[in-house]
């Protein structure tokens, strides 16, 4: 069952988009190259990337929720209610949370790569202070995803974030 989304009927403002942002080609190829090599499909990295960016930039103690849409393909963020590992590498990760986590949830934050991977768009759906900017999590999430594609066996957890901090930056 595919992904979908809803907004809360009370929400008054609209959602704050960022977008399109150059994703490079050589990034691109990376996460290609990651994907195969993991014997995943191309949504998985991104995926893998947005939960660790909801992970530092939600506020403490905040259930905050993203869609990722690569193409046809789409995910759920964080790709898993067991307890996240930021110690795993990417790489790791990348096998270990190959099943995408497809339901029906309210989300915060929308995550689309365009389908040739040199486009991103982010679309914070809600006004709560739960999560930053759209422009700082656009920013943080292509920080993060160069990051973890240079360095892939590095722990999630060692990668910097720009500005590092939470929400309401």
């Amino acid at each position: 069952m595919p992904t979908t989304t809803h907004r809360d009927s009370d929400t008054s403002t609209p959602p704050e988009c960022v977008g399109p942002m150059a994703i490079s080609p050589a990034l691109a190829r990376a996460l290609r190259s990651l994907a195969d090599a993991a014997t995943v499909d191309d949504v998985v990295p991104l995926s893998v990337c947005a939960t660790e960016l909801l992970r530092r930039l939600s506020r403490p103690g905040a259930r905050t929720w993203a869609h990722v849409i690569c193409g046809p393909r789409e995910a759920v963020a964080p790709l898993s209610t067991e307890c996240w590992d930021p110690g795993l590498s990417f790489r790791a990760a990348l096998s270990r949370y190959a099943r995408r986590r497809m339901s029906t949830v309210r989300v915060d934050l929308t995550i689309l790569v365009s389908p040739d991977h040199d486009r991103l768009y982010v679309e914070r759906m809600t006004d709560s202070a739960d999560l930053p900017t759209a422009q700082h999590c656009a920013d943080s999430f292509l920080h993060l995803l160069a990051s973890l594609t240079a360095e892939p066996d590095a722990p999630l957890a060692a990668h910097t974030l720009p500005e590092e901090g939470g929400a309401g930056d």
